[in-house]
């Protein structure tokens, strides 16, 4: 079972167990983005509650928006993220907290956003849908970095007090299911590693080559899986080993240069180098290259030496 399998037996459950969720999205009918909705699709009780939009993406975050005045929570699942970027005048409308402050009974609606390199998306992959939804007014965000993550954070959105967005990396949805899922830390950042010589910072698509950087180091990989509002008090903590790397995904990142802020206001007396945010490469990206948007562990290490969490002796004995 991968993740888009998971993630379908899991929506179908959601929609059991909360009679006022419905889902919006395109052709959901007939499974959806990458048949998220087929589960439920398939079962007479719950097909009624899946709600198929029109080809105009804008409509969507509008239409849920007054299900929720209707008191009816709606999770749009987008087919891609320049669909997002398309209905992005709609969005702040519809999640504008002084609106959603005004009504009695409010019922938030969820975003579900694929997103990064995968199927040959390479247009979809650099869009700064990251950026632009970190910067709603009103709206949470969230992101998947790891399989294990997946369902917990899947959990996490629905269970948001407010309008959410969740980006979800198609690497993650196409990859296979561990045995069991990790529990997110509350606090909205996880340690994955622990180390005294340096830290890396990653979320979506750069936690695995943050990994995979971060091998065989003393250093602290940390994934952040809420981008906004950011856990400030554990990126603070977690910024004290002194050396600081920042891994996102897309070429630029409001939420990277957002954490900086953070490490240089929470850890300001801890910090012995300059903090390092490195990203992929820069549009136009073809089919054969989308896998460029993230950055390697090869740039990610480049970074870790450059800020100085990598001992000289260490750097030269690395393969």
């Amino acid at each position: 079972m991968n993740g888009q399998d998971a993630l379908a037996e899991r929506l179908a459950g959601a929609l059991r167990s909360r009679p006022d969720l419905l889902v919006l999205g395109e052709d959901v009918l007939d499974g959806g983005v990458f048949g998220l909705s087929r589960v439920a699709a398939a079962d007479e009780d719950l097909r009624p509650r899946l709600c198929p939009t029109p080809l105009v993406p804008g409509t969507m975050a509008g239409h849920a928006a007054g299900l929720g005045l209707a008191g009816r929570s709606a999770l749009i699942v987008a087919p891609s993220a320049s669909a997002v970027l398309d209905g992005m005048a709609d969005l702040l409308a519809a999640a504008d907290p002084a609106a959603w402050a005004a009504m009695d009974a409010p019922a938030p609606f969820k975003l579900l956003v694929p997103v990064g390199p995968g199927l040959g998306t390479a247009e979809d992959a650099d869009r700064p849908v990251e950026a632009l939804l970190a910067a709603v007014p009103g709206l949470a965000l969230l992101a998947a970095g790891r399989p294990e993550t997946l369902l917990p954070a899947f959990d996490a959105l629905l269970d948001a007090p407010g309008p959410t967005a969740l980006l979800v990396p198609r690497r993650v949805l196409l990859a296979p299911q561990p045995g069991s899922v990790a529990a997110l830390d509350p606090s909205g950042l996880d340690r994955l590693t622990e180390g005294r010589r340096g830290t890396i910072f990653a979320f979506a698509d750069a936690v695995a080559p943050a990994l995979e950087a971060g091998a065989g180091l003393d250093v602290t990989v940390a994934e952040l899986w809420r981008l906004d509002p950011l856990p400030a008090d554990a990126i603070g903590e977690a910024a004290r080993t002194g050396h600081v790397v920042i891994a996102h995904p897309g070429p630029d990142s409001l939420v990277a240069h957002r954490i900086a802020a953070v490490c240089a206001g929470e850890a300001v007396w801890h910090l012995d180098g300059p903090v390092r945010i490195v990203g992929g490469a820069r549009p136009p990206l073809g089919p054969a290259a989308e896998h460029l948007s993230v950055p390697d562990a090869e740039a990610i290490y480049a970074a870790l030496v450059s800020a100085g969490a990598v001992p000289p002796q260490q750097e030269k004995d690395r393969p």
